[in-house]
């Protein structure tokens, strides 16, 4: 069966391809807008790669799907956002970090 991952370099792309690797008889197709390069390893190896920015204009995929579109602008103003706010996502994690520990009860060492 062939299966095709669009995002296939991405997070979640990544962990889904890692699942399917342990799978027999798939064969997987990785579509992203820069494919991981001929040495970058597992789970990358071995997958046919398309590049593709399905959210640019006239990309192949869907036509007209207000999600692609959607989508490239979301990325693109969050780009600018981080752009401009470099220390903007570690301070995130860190906050996330202290809530969690305030919930569970325990103290930063």
């Amino acid at each position: 069966m062939r299966i095709v991952v669009v995002g296939a370099s991405g997070n979640a792309g990544t962990a889904l391809l890692r699942r399917l690797r342990r799978e027999r008889g798939l064969d997987l197709v990785g579509v992203a807008r820069r494919p991981p390069g001929p040495d970058a390893g597992e789970p990358y190896d071995g997958l046919a790669w398309h590049p593709c920015d399905v959210g640019a204009p006239g990309a192949a995929g869907v036509p007209g799907s207000s999600y692609s579109r959607d989508k490239a602008d979301v990325e693109a103003l969050l780009d600018g956002v981080e752009r401009e706010h470099p220390g903007l996502r570690g301070r995130a994690r860190s906050l996330r970090r202290g809530r969690a520990r305030r919930r569970s009860g325990s103290r930063r060492p």
